[in-house]
């Protein structure tokens, strides 16, 4: 055993080792360990690769003890792993405990209205509604015979996984172990190989995590629960499965950062609007930015000015008026509305909302003289009716949509940190397309403590007439200022909980570009880590040239941008409308025989997860893509309802009526996916005869919500034409 000693001390669980007899002990020792990567090399390689050749930190102590197992005793301050002569029974005791103790929690759902008219709103509601009706009963996780998922953290020497599975079915494992050392002692004692075995045939998980950060156990663990279904780690339940003084730190963190896991997919309406809209995008000639192109090297440093319409700009826009020719700039969200009536002509309009209300912001400003000198940037997500408004566009395409997937062999150019805000569109972009002279403006994410203004005097749809009420009503309600963050230019700010992540989600677009650009922050807002604070009166602007910005754009569309040439008839064949309902129908028949316990129902949910995860092998990731998060969702809801009490009938009979509405959600997938590349966001509603769904004896379709407006109907800007200043 490399870097480790045997000994004969005695101590808590140490045994006297008769003369002659540590050798075998260490023959025996190095036996267990090779059978043990053995297994791990066939049920995860990485885990093998990483311990195969593995030299421990610290020198380690293995000693058998009465009870024939062996305990750890650190060279480096001389404990015990096990402060207990039988650490077989301290083990056993101790997962007794934490299993009395440790409950099986989920998460409450989110019950956000729904503002347009979407089937996936339709059934969680419903589903919701169900379980909210029902009997709930918190659960330990000692009270039920099945647990769905465990995160145990902590790995001892191996002996407490075998003293849960002594104890309990528990379908998904997760072994988090923060020493790498406990870890690889372990190989040497615990029959792994053995309990790898057992849990392959049995058709249950384990997943064995050695690290200690909680952001990076959580991005080991996202490709584990694509696999087994996400759904899963829907269900927390947490235990020790140790005493060291460290792992009940690390399991609160763990918990904080857990939910991620579950979170953060997409659904079914929001993936079909996101796809129609790049197909539509693509029929309308729109260009996309290529593969990893950038900025030539002659126009990487020219200066870029990137806009938001934070309260700060107002301080700010003389001198953006008077330098407008010297930079090229991006105007984020309605800070168009602000610049148009400041004289200013941006370069850029940074957008990330699919909404159709984002054009109503737009359709009131003159679209010759000012829209057609401005080139859109935005994901292929943007709606068509934005899009249309705009002669020149630069679009990048998410990852996590379904156009990446539908037309996987184009050179489509992804872009990162691009939200949750407008702004971070606007930060992405530049760094994305290669500029590296930045500098940020009205980019407050808040506003300073004893203000009130939460963003440019100069916008009229916030300060004019142009925006309702409704909307900036809604607008208050949904961002309210309760962070106090520190400010770019001393004092405090406060901002909202999206602004915290914006703020954050700058700050990792930067840290990716540290030390090839340059970025200042001039607004008088939150300090953004990585952008420099510089007062507008300080930038050196002597040297700046006149920008002949006609020759810029177009040596950038050539240089970054292309146009796709397939036409309609050809994306449409590709979208596979019969293949897309051949998949609705299976996942409904994989129901028709109920289940009968909640083993039975997780199976067939794990089933339906792994017939979408094939999809990704048949040429059909867009499908996964496009409907794994609703899948998932629902699944949660299921899950919930086969815990809502430990009467497992009880159960059963409130899961079978939520099984009753994913099978509608299903059916009216497949009905609303036949309009598909037409399915707009807002057309959909004229689409779908104005009502969400259809009518099924257990559930009718509600009424198609009204959309909302965020500029006044019949609005005229009293600035008829735009008038460029520089004064």
């Amino acid at each position: 055993m490399d870097n480790s000693r045997l000994t004969s001390q005695e101590g808590p669980g140490a045994a006297e080792i008769p003369p002659g007899e540590t050798a075998d002990l260490a023959a025996r020792l190095q036996e267990r360990l090779e059978c043990n990567l053995a297994a791990f090399k066939v049920h995860d390689p990485a885990l093998f690769e990483r311990f195969a050749h593995y030299v421990p930190r610290d020198s380690l102590d293995l000693l058998p003890t009465a009870d024939g197992a062996v305990n750890l005793r650190f060279a480096r301050n001389g404990k015990w792993l096990y402060d207990a002569e039988s650490p077989l029974s301290f083990s056993d005791e101790w997962i007794t405990k934490q299993l009395s103790e440790s409950g099986l929690t989920f998460p409450p759902f989110d019950r956000s209205a729904d503002p347009i008219g979407q089937i996936q709103y339709r059934y969680q509601l419903e589903c919701m509604d169900l379980i909210d009706r029902s009997a709930l009963v918190p659960l330990k996780a000692a009270e039920v015979n099945l647990l769905p998922n465990l995160v145990m953290v902590g790995s001892g020497l191996g002996y407490p996984l075998a003293a849960l599975y002594s104890k309990k079915e528990v379908l998904n494992v997760v072994l988090v172990e923060p020493d790498p050392d406990v870890f690889f002692a372990s190989l040497h004692c615990f029959d792994w190989a053995s309990l790898l075995t057992f849990l392959h045939h049995n058709g249950s998980a384990l997943k064995v995590v050695v690290a200690s950060e909680p952001a990076q156990i959580c991005a080991l663990l996202q490709t584990h629960y694509v696999e087994q279904g996400v759904f899963l780690a829907f269900a927390h339940c947490f235990v020790l499965g140790d005493g060291r003084d460290e792992i009940p730190k690390l399991r609160s963190d763990l918990e904080h950062e857990y939910h991620s896991l579950h979170t953060q997919m997409g659904f079914f309406d929001d993936n079909l609007f996101g796809l129609s809209h790049g197909l539509s995008a693509i029929n309308h000639h729109a260009r996309f930015v290529r593969l990893k192109s950038t900025a030539p090297a002659s126009l990487a440093g020219i200066p870029v000015y990137i806009v938001g319409n934070g309260p700060s700009l107002d301080r700010d826009l003389p001198f953006i008026r008077k330098t407008q020719d010297q930079a090229m700039i991006i105007a984020c969200g309605t800070a168009l509305d602000t610049l148009f009536h400041a004289g200013i002509q941006p370069d850029f309009y940074a957008c990330t909302e699919r909404i159709p209300q984002i054009a109503q912001t737009l359709k009131y400003l003159p679209k010759q003289g000012f829209l057609s000198e401005i080139t859109l940037l935005a994901a292929e997500v943007v709606h068509p009716d934005t899009l249309r408004l705009f002669k020149h566009s630069a679009l990048f395409v998410k990852n996590s949509e379904v156009l990446r997937w539908l037309l996987k062999e184009l050179p489509f150019q992804p872009i990162n940190h691009m939200n949750p805000v407008v702004g971070n569109m606007g930060l992405a972009a530049a760094l994305t397309l290669g500029f590296d002279n930045l500098f940020l403006f009205g980019m407050d994410l808040g506003r300073k403590q004893g203000t009130s203004a939460h963003h440019s005097r100069g916008s009229e749809f916030y300060y004019g007439h142009a925006g309702t009420t409704e909307s900036i009503e809604r607008y208050l309600k949904q961002f309210p200022y309760q962070n106090v963050r520190p400010g770019n230019f001393g004092g405090l700010c406060e901002c909202s909980d999206i602004f915290v992540l914006a703020l954050f989600t700058m700050a990792a677009a930067l840290r990716e570009r540290a030390g090839a650009i340059n970025c200042h922050n001039c607004s008088d807002g939150v300090r953004i880590d990585g952008a420099l604070p510089l007062h507008s009166e300080d930038i050196e602007v002597g040297p700046w040239p006149v920008l002949d910005k006609k020759t810029v754009r177009f040596t950038l569309e050539r240089e970054l941008t292309f146009e796709i040439t397939l036409d309609e008839k050809e994306l449409t064949r590709r979208c596979d409308h019969q293949s897309f309902s051949e998949l609705c129908i299976g996942l409904q028949k994989m129901w028709q025989m109920r289940p009968v316990d909640r083993l039975s129902c997780i199976r067939v949910m794990q089933r339906s997860c792994a017939l979408l995860n094939h999809l990704d092998l048949g040429g059909y990731e867009f499908m996964n893509q496009l409907l794994r998060g609703s899948a998932e969702f629902y699944f949660m809801l299921i899950l919930r309802a086969l815990y809502v009490c430990p009467d497992e009938q009880k159960c059963m009979a409130l899961t079978y009526r939520l099984i009753s509405l994913f099978e509608h959600f299903l059916t009216d997938a497949c009905a609303i996916y036949r309009f598909v590349p037409h399915y707009e966001m807002g057309a959909h509603q004229q689409l779908c005869g104005g009502r969400v769904g259809a009518d099924y004896p257990d559930s009718k379709a509600p009424a198609m919500p009204q959309l909302v407006r965020l500029v006044a109907e019949n609005y005229e800007d009293p600035q008829r034409h735009f008038v460029k200043r520089y004064e």
